[in-house]
């Protein structure tokens, strides 16, 4: 695909998100037509291919609208099942996680925030509950210099926040979904019960396994002053890149020593220093 296309097409996707309200389905079907009658001549099917873009940011962002809890609804008390589909991050004496309801509740949106305030019982990723919980719409306070966090719920596609009330794990049930999730949440709990300082406990959970649950306020804040709030988020991608280099050079150097050491497999020696560049950096 020319590169044109890929400019057009992500052009319209970042345009359309800019429009300060969407269109109405009876405008989003014109868009479409148009789209369509555009892509029939060759001059003017890149301009087509901006307006399917746009086409497509609007209608998902329609559709996630659509699966809110609505707003009339707000403070109703409704039983469900769940699944615990990320890691929980505990705000004081709450534990917060994102669920996802199982198959049946289709009236409820596909993954909601929830709030446990202290739970009796260990939660994990992957774990299925039966539970009342009290609904709110994902929204947030309106402030116009501070923080969008209806924007943010938005982004992450949670369609409802939820307080739990009374709760029931259901055991039986397949927890394959979340494993990889509760090696992050193991890995977590040891770093946060073998390092002293709390401060430095969270920023190795967020470095090592990305889970930011453990930084407080005052980090936080650090970080975004220092200009090294980026590292939180690649420095996984710096730690792969310096191993994949690493391994390269060290496939094309280790060839003439392979003759001197001939038990030496080529791919593992590679393989032991793409390891030892990664551990050191």
């Amino acid at each position: 695909m020319s590169w044109r296309w890929l400019l057009a097409l992500s052009s319209g996707i970042v345009l359309a998100a800019l429009l300060p309200a969407l269109p109405d389905a009876a405008g989003l079907a014109i868009l479409g037509v148009v789209a369509l009658s555009l892509l029939i001549h060759s001059r003017t099917r890149v301009f087509a291919v901006f307006l399917l873009g746009a086409l497509w940011f609007l209608v998902q962002a329609q559709a996630q609208l659509d699966q809110q809890w609505p707003a009339s609804r707000s403070g109703e008390v409704v039983e469900m099942q769940f699944r615990v589909a990320a890691l929980p991050e505990w705000q004081g004496e709450s534990l917060r996680f994102i669920a996802e309801p199982l198959a049946g509740d289709g009236a409820l949106p596909s993954r909601i925030l929830v709030r446990w305030y202290l739970p009796g019982d260990y939660i994990q990723t992957g774990q299925v509950w039966s539970v009342k919980a009290r609904l709110q719409s994902p929204v947030g306070r309106l402030n116009f210099r501070g923080f969008d966090y209806t924007r943010h719920l938005l982004s992450q596609r949670i369609g409802a926040l939820a307080t739990v009330r009374e709760a029931e794990r259901i055991d039986g049930v397949s927890q394959a979904p979340g494993r990889i999730d509760r090696g992050r949440q193991y890995l977590a709990e040891v770093l946060a019960v073998e390092t002293r300082s709390r401060v430095a406990s969270g920023l190795m959970r967020a470095l090592a396994i990305a889970d930011r649950g453990g930084i407080d306020a005052e980090t936080r804040v650090l970080l975004t002053e220092t200009g090294t709030a980026h590292l939180l988020a690649i420095s996984g991608l710096h730690i792969g890149m310096i191993a994949m280099l690493a391994g390269a050079v060290a496939m094309v150097l280790v060839g003439p020593f392979l003759s001197l050491m001939p038990r030496f497999d080529r791919r593992r020696l590679s393989l032991a220093i793409a390891l030892a560049a990664a551990l050191a950096y």
